[in-house]
């Protein structure tokens, strides 16, 4: 949010014109400048190849605005060259592309919620509430044998609060949808 107090509103809403385009995705992938857009394709220039291969931390901190976090990856794949000669350029291709990954119907997790006023809705508002607090502590515990007592005071709790009854209501629409699809597993890797 831009406030009437902000000194530059107009930077700020250029920054953030910016931050929404496909170029500040490919800039943080390949590196602001570094790159042209050849017949559809991102390629990175040899010089910036160069840099990247001769250290690539400061290659990155000249170039890159350390935002990947919250990029589009589609807007790379899109732009993405995957006929490259350069061995770090194959390299990163090759870990960012699991050749051997699996697309799944996911169909089957949806809707399985209790509807909106129910009681078991109610039920799942709560565990969802305590589970947010629960959490966290859980992380932060001092020890392992302390974030193992939390957790199963937490896994207590949520039972008491109606866990049980929740997943048999879930796990029946869960299976419900995977009669749907057709499907007897909904992992792929069981299928």
């Amino acid at each position: 949010m831009i406030t009437k107090s902000a000194e530059h509103p107009d930077r700020i809403i250029s920054l953030f014109s910016y931050l929404t385009q496909e170029e500040a995705a490919l800039d943080e992938e390949y590196g602001c400048g570094c790159y042209d857009i050849v017949d559809g394709k991102a390629i990175r220039k040899e010089e910036a190849v160069k840099e990247y291969e001769d250290d690539y931390n400061a290659a990155y901190n000249k170039y890159n605005m350390n935002l990947s976090f919250a990029m589009d990856y589609t807007i790379i794949q899109k732009y993405e060259n995957l006929n490259v000669e350069n061995e770090l350029e194959k390299d990163r291709i090759n870990m960012e592309r699991d050749k051997d990954a699996q697309l799944y119907d996911d169909k089957c997790f949806s809707d399985i919620n209790p509807m909106a006023g129910t009681d078991l809705a109610a039920i799942k508002a709560s565990i969802d509430e305590y589970w947010k607090s629960a959490e966290p502590q859980m992380i932060m515990a001092s020890s392992e044998e302390e974030c193992e007592k939390l957790y199963q005071q937490a896994i207590d709790q949520i039972k008491s609060m109606g866990f049980d009854q929740l997943y048999e209501f879930q796990n029946e629409k869960f299976h419900k949808n995977k009669q749907k699809l057709g499907i007897d597993f909904a992992w792929p890797s069981l299928q």
